[in-house]
This record gives structure tokens, C-alpha cells and sequence, in this order.
């Protein structure tokens, strides 16, 4: 087979990087390039472009944003151009960059009325990815039935994902899990600076223990869950810092809303001073590795949390709740532990645990780090995802 372009697209426009944009990089930057070539569209800049620059070519290209026009018809006829507009933009994409497979990075409700059309046009195959926990059945997507069942592939990076889209009618052979891998020496090579440095930069003692949570602040991600929590530990445990490593969506009036709600809690509950806000780091391996035990206390089902695996390749105990692809990556009492999403209590009772046994922390740890390099590598990740490229490839 002659080498193949490969168009990537990140489709995120929040404002934040998350683990969709990192496992998408990892993804590009070891792929075989014997066989694929591949371009990157992102649909606003973002820190991490100049890396995927060095990859292949990259471009930022805005995307339409639906017409709020007041009068019904009016607004109906503006947003029907500019889906128009849109599609022939991609279209004319394609052709010109000579695109031989679009692989989407975000959900199957991202890019069905826009870049799949224009593969569909093309006569291009057209893969997504599904990192999401919706019902879409549920929600009003014009044409979203007809047209995502018109995706090659639809790869969903846990079970619980690929469950859930079966469930509302998508085909079980359309459906493919593959699970998001990490190179965990490479992630561990990241670690450049000290606990000591990490301690002294956020004005923590000595004897401090130190949990943390990385993710972006938004209610579904569980930093209340967490801060309830707290307020429980520091009846038993006083001496701890919990940082709380994530920025607000720049355009979400609601997540702004929500940290200014935690932040109010934080001052209620005493913890102030014990709860750091340290909005968004290039430095998450250092922060993590600097951690004695690390939360995922997400409310609704995460996907697949990326944090956990790279946690876990630090030898990080991981403590999640018990939703979303947590439970596939996590192997409860033995890697790490998955409570109840809505009992701060177990989560409390489950810190206190990790930090004052010492054994088991150091033996769960072990267990962590032999999972991520075993079940969990990015080898596995990439194998995977090119024979679903080579398996789609020769029956164009």
C-alpha cells in the first residue's frame, strides 16, 4: 500500500488542553510514517500547535458557529448556508491537501455535519473517535442518526463508551474499543523537578502529605466531591495540601461560576490555605510525581481518563470514583481504589487509607506502574489504531 495522508482533527473550542489533544499528539508522533502522513486541523490555536507542527502539517481553521438571530426563519436560512459553507471548506480541503482518510478525535457528535459530509463527497473514509459519556439519542441533532451511521469506524476508548453508543442504535460491528496507552518511560522522562521543588513552590511543609487532582475545573470533573471529602479528612489528617491542577473553559460563564462555588465552600469549610487552585501547568508529570496519592473524583462517567494512566505509569495510587472508564483501568484494592461518586465519605475514608499505610501504598504502587507498562502501553494503542487505518484503507 502506498503511503497514506492521514487528516487528524482536534475539535475542541473551550479554551482548555485536555487528554484528547495529548493522546492525539502521542498518536501522530509515533505513527509508522513509511505508510501515513499525516495533517493536523485544529479549530482554535492552542499551546500545544507548535508540537504538533513538528510532526506534519498543522492548521488552525475556524469553524462556524451556529447563528443566534432572534427571528426563527431567518436564523434557520443563516445557519443553513453556513453549514453549506462550511462543508465545501472541508471538501475543498480534502481535495487540495489529497486526503486519503479523516480520523476525528472527539465524538461522534463532532464534525457528523461537517467533515463527514465532505469525506462523504469526496468518497474519503471518515473514523471518529468517541471520548464522551452522552446520550445523543436524546438530544436534537439534525440528521445525527442518518449520518454518524455513515462513519467507517467509530472507536471509543473504553467499553463503557462503546456500550453506551451500541445502546442507541449504533452498530456493534461499527463500534471498536481501543483503549488510550501511554509510554510510560517516556512519561516518567518528563519528571524534571523535585517533591522538594514542587513543595517549595506551593509553600508546602515537610511533613505535609500531598493529593491532588488534575483536570480541568468543571462540575462533572468532581472537585466539590473532593473538597467534601477534605473537609472530612482534616478531622483525622490536618497536615496535607491538595492541589487542584486545571483551568476554567476562557468562554464558560458556568465553570467560572462553579470555581467561584468551590472556592466559597473551600473558605466554609476552613481549607483554606490546604486547597491550591494552580490553573493550567506544562508541567503535570512533576506535580504528579510530586503527589502522595491522586484523585479522579469525576460525578458523571469519564471516558477514559488519561491522568490515571499517567499517575499510574508514576506509581501513583489512584483513587477514582466508580463511573466511566475508571473502572477498566483501575483493578480496585489492587491498583488503586474506585469509591462511590456520591459519598464523600468513602472517598475520605479511602485518602486516609492510602496515606497512613504505608506498605500498602508502596505495594499498590508497584502494581500500578506493572498494569500501565502491560495492559495499558501506547505500543498497544498505535498497533491498534493503524490496523483499523490499513483494515479501512484496502477496502477503499
Amino acid at each position: 500500500m502506498d503511503k497514506k495522508k492521514i487528516l487528524f482533527v482536534e475539535q475542541n473550542m473551550d479554551g482548555t488542553i485536555g487528554g484528547s489533544h495529548y493522546c492525539l499528539l502521542y498518536l501522530i508522533q509515533r505513527l509508522n510514517r513509511d505508510a501515513f502522513e499525516p495533517v493536523t486541523v485544529f479549530h482554535e490555536s492552542n499551546q500545544l500547535v507548535d508540537l504538533f507542527s513538528r510532526e506534519g502539517a498543522t492548521f488552525v481553521m475556524d469553524k462556524f458557529r451556529l447563528s443566534t438571530f432572534k427571528i426563527t426563519p431567518v436564523r434557520k436560512i443563516l445557519n443553513l448556508i453556513l453549514s453549506i459553507r462550511t462543508v465545501a471548506r472541508c471538501y475543498l480541503f480534502l481535495k487540495k491537501h489529497k486526503i486519503d482518510l479523516i480520523h476525528l478525535n472527539n465524538s461522534v457528535a463532532g464534525g457528523y455535519d461537517t467533515w463527514l459530509p465532505a469525506a462523504l463527497l469526496a468518497k474519503i473514509p471518515c473514523i471518529t473517535h468517541d471520548r464522551t459519556y452522552f446520550r445523543f439519542d436524546k438530544l436534537n441533532l439534525k440528521f445525527f442518526h442518518v449520518l454518524s451511521r455513515r462513519f467507517s469506524k467509530v472507536l471509543t476508548v473504553s467499553d463503557v463508551i462503546r456500550n453506551n453508543l451500541i445502546d442507541q442504535g449504533f452498530n456493534p460491528e461499527q463500534v471498536e474499543t481501543v483503549y488510550d496507552g501511554i509510554d510510560a518511560a517516556a512519561y516518567r522522562n518528563r519528571v524534571k523537578k523535585t517533591r522538594a521543588d514542587i513543595a517549595d513552590e506551593f509553600k508546602i511543609g515537610p511533613d505535609d502529605y500531598i493529593i491532588g487532582l488534575v483536570g480541568n475545573i468543571r462540575e462533572w470533573k468532581g472537585q466539590e466531591l473532593l473538597i467534601d471529602s477534605l473537609n472530612i479528612l482534616q478531622k483525622n489528617i490536618p497536615n496535607f495540601k491538595c492541589l487542584l491542577v486545571g483551568d476554567v473553559a476562557k468562554n464558560s460563564d458556568e465553570d467560572t461560576r462553579f470555581k467561584e462555588r468551590l472556592i466559597k465552600k473551600i473558605g466554609a469549610y476552613g481549607l483554606a490555605g490546604k486547597v491550591i487552585f494552580t490553573g493550567y501547568r506544562s508541567d503535570v508529570p512533576d506535580i504528579v510525581n510530586a503527589l502522595d496519592v491522586q484523585i479522579n473524583s469525576s460525578i458523571e462517567p469519564d471516558p477514559f481518563p488519561h491522568v490515571i494512566l499517567e499517575g499510574m505509569s508514576l506509581g501513583k495510587v489512584v483513587i477514582a470514583t466508580n463511573l466511566g472508564g475508571a473502572v477498566e483501568s483501575i483493578k480496585d484494592g489492587e491498583t488503586g481504589f474506585l469509591v462511590s461518586a456520591k459519598d464523600p465519605s468513602d472517598l475520605s475514608e479511602k485518602i486516609r487509607l492510602v496515606l497512613t499505610d504505608k506498605p500498602l501504598r508502596e505495594t499498590m504502587s508497584r502494581k500500578a506502574r506493572e498494569r500501565v507498562e502491560n495492559f495499558l502501553s501506547l505500543e498497544k494503542n498505535i498497533k491498534h489504531t493503524e490496523d483499523i487505518y490499513y483494515s479501512i484503507l484496502r477496502k477503499g
